[in-house]
């Protein structure tokens, strides 16, 4: 920043510059999720020395994300360098990934989370070695919009539309 202001005579202004950024030595640990439905909760506890950010990054099961860069940030959404989405990137311990951001029902998912320094000249770093990871199975979304195509003295005929879920698990659609 400019400043457009004389100092006064007789004062001091110190001038501090920020200390250069380093690669975090401690990941999160206790990394728990659960799952409702299309929410998928997460928690962990700080990495101890803890640095000033944490980066989440979500995959579908099976698909290998990339570490990030040094000197990047990223932004919540789909990454195509990551190949996943980032959840969150910030000093918080605990999330909320749901519907609007890309979670569907019935598929399992992988979540890491990486330690991030910021707060410095030359940042963010992070550290790629051994993220925190945990994997959850969400379940299917309800079957909504039945509707009656037709009866007949022993049989109704019903038909719903194809919801978004995937086949982590089998399906079975009972009507009672």
């Amino acid at each position: 920043n400019t400043s457009q202001s004389m100092p006064i005579s007789g004062l001091t202004y110190n001038f501090l510059l920020p200390l250069p950024c380093e690669v975090p030595t401690a990941q999160p640990t206790n990394f728990v999720l659960t799952s409702n439905s299309v929410i998928i909760n997460g928690t962990f506890e700080p990495a101890s020395p803890a640095p000033d950010k944490y980066l989440v990054v979500r995959t579908l099961a099976g698909d290998t994300p990339n570490d990030p860069m040094d000197g990047v940030n990223y932004n919540v959404g789909a990454n195509g360098y990551l190949n996943g989405y980032v959840v969150m990137h910030s000093g918080a311990t605990s999330f909320t990934d749901n519907y609007s951001s890309g979670v569907r029902g019935n598929h399992t998912y992988d979540y890491r989370v990486y330690s991030v320094n910021s707060d410095c000249a030359g940042g963010p770093y992070y550290l790629a070695l051994n993220p925190a990871t945990n994997t959850v199975t969400n379940c299917p979304i309800t079957m909504n919009g039945i509707t009656v195509l037709g009866t007949t003295t022993d049989s109704i005929l019903l038909n719903w539309p194809v919801g978004e879920n995937g086949e982590a698990n089998p399906m079975h659609r009972q009507v009672d």
